[in-house]
């Protein structure tokens, strides 16, 4: 998966923030889905626009 070079990256290297299709890609689960739990509030999400943003270090922190 290529990310953009102009998106703030965390120390692992990859981005902060993903958006609902990077996550599926990532997880191997459904973007519809994904987009839904953003929308209820189950992820750690804004939305920018029209655009769904996942906080991915918030989201691995509360996997741990």
């Amino acid at each position: 998966m290529e990310f953009s070079p102009n998106r703030k990256l965390v120390s692992d290297g990859f981005p902060a923030h993903v958006t609902p299709r990077e996550l599926a890609d990532i997880t191997g689960g459904s973007e519809a889905c994904i987009r839904r739990m953003c929308e209820r509030g189950d992820l750690p999400a804004y939305k920018q626009g029209k655009r769904w943003y996942i906080n991915r270090v918030r989201l691995m922190g509360a996997a741990l």
